[in-house]
């Protein structure tokens, strides 16, 4: 899911405090890697584009990928 092995540890570690601190910090860890996805999501939009414009300029067309649902 994304997570290190520090931020599971952290988590695990937690569980000895009981439920509502273990929860509130997997919480917190979680909206954090939301947002870490959420602007790695925007980098890629990014670099998306201007690699499509390269590709339609030397009259190409995206391979389509087996698997990959769109």
């Amino acid at each position: 899911m994304g997570l290190t092995l520090k931020e599971i540890e952290k988590i695990m570690g937690c569980g000895d405090k009981g439920l509502g601190p273990c929860c509130d910090l997997t919480t917190t860890l979680f909206s954090h890697k939301i947002e870490e996805l959420e602007e790695k999501i925007q980098e890629l939009e990014g670099m998306k584009k201007p690699a499509e414009e390269n590709l339609g300029r030397v009259g190409g067309q995206p391979k389509k990928r087996m698997g990959k649902a769109k």
